[in-house]
């Protein structure tokens, strides 16, 4: 039987026996260290929940059956309206890193958004807690990027996956274009154990090694070797991961060997690219990451998708879906 919570901030949400969804104002994660509240969005299904700031619509916990911590989170991370979440999966738009005039990754992660629509569901077809969050130009917006648009971002949580859509709409009179990622920074028990299968054959830009366009060789991405090959001075010191794919395939599969673990990451046709990141040692290290734990490299691998190559083009009426869905499983034997 369907049943109705109301939360603190005085919005129903559909509660079943074993799914929730809550809104409401807390700490982020005590864990963490922080302090100030921020407005939350917790999904709960049996076996797994998320967790969501209103504040950027950032996801920034993720627990599954087999992961207790699924998304890594740094605890330097500024939070609230200090600045952007580092870690969890922030929305880059309408700039993808520093291609543009921009702030760093644009603006939307520094946005408060609305909460605009919540569902859920509990039967053997179909368990889901779902939660769409909208931003819509606004002063601050404008003042940086003179476009009128609406993004709408659908967070789903099931029992072993997390599916987020970003919708793009451009509601002005004139045209305009956008890069965009979702920047989503996947939890890993040992760095050294992860290997990433999917990208050979596939052509990047190396942002590392003076973005210079290469071709991947290898069956499996690890972040040790690679680091040392993007290394500009070939010594592999000042080396890490930071590379843009163009045109890869939809999936790709992520083995954490450490944690018995295989992640598949999806992601549309819609998305022309996708980065992986990893700042290894030295790419974060002390000034260079401010907001990125020191060690934090061995904990993370961002799989990234995203529209990076060539800005897209948006006519009056017209939007852009972007999807990314993420699995987890324990390894099979032998794997």
């Amino acid at each position: 039987a369907l049943q109705t919570q109301i939360c603190p901030q005085g919005m129903s949400t559909s509660v079943l026996p074993s799914v929730n969804i809550v809104r409401e104002h807390g700490p982020l994660t005590s864990e963490y260290g922080w302090t100030e509240p921020d407005e939350l969005i917790r999904l709960t299904v049996p076996g797994a929940s998320c967790t969501l700031t209103t504040y950027g619509a950032t996801v920034v916990d993720w627990k599954n059956p087999y992961c207790e911590r699924a998304l890594w989170l740094s605890s330097l991370s500024a939070h609230g309206a200090s600045g952007p979440i580092r870690g969890g999966v922030p929305i880059a738009f309408p700039q993808f890193a520093a291609q543009g005039q921009l702030p760093l990754h644009g603006f939307a992660r520094e946005q408060t958004w609305t909460v605009v629509s919540i569902s859920s569901a509990e039967s053997k077809a179909d368990t889901h807690a779902q939660v769409t969050l909208q931003l819509e130009a606004n002063d601050v917006t404008r003042a940086a990027w003179p476009h009128e648009f609406v993004l709408r971002y659908t967070v789903r949580l099931e029992p072993t996956s997390l599916r987020l859509s970003l919708d793009i709409e451009n509601v002005d009179t004139s045209s305009w274009d956008f890069t965009s990622c979702l920047h989503t920074y996947l939890r890993v028990q040992n760095i050294d154990a992860v290997s990433l299968r999917g990208l050979k054959g596939v052509t990047f830009t190396d942002k590392v090694d003076g973005c210079k366009e290469k071709v991947e060789t290898n069956d499996l991405l690890r972040v040790p070797s690679a680091s040392c090959e993007s290394s500009p001075k070939g010594d592999g010191v000042e080396g890490f991961v930071d590379r843009i794919y163009h045109k890869p395939q939809e999936t790709l599969v992520m083995e954490d060997e450490a944690a018995s673990l295989t992640w598949t990451v999806k992601q549309s046709t819609s998305w022309t690219d996708t980065t992986v990141f990893n700042p290894w040692k030295y790419g974060k290290l002390g000034a260079r990451g401010p907001d990125f734990d020191d060690d934090g490299y061995k904990l993370m691998l961002c799989i990234e998708p995203t529209v990076a190559a060539a800005p897209l083009l948006l006519k009056p009426g017209e939007k852009f879906t972007g999807t990314q869905l993420i699995q987890v499983k324990k390894r099979s034997q032998g794997s």
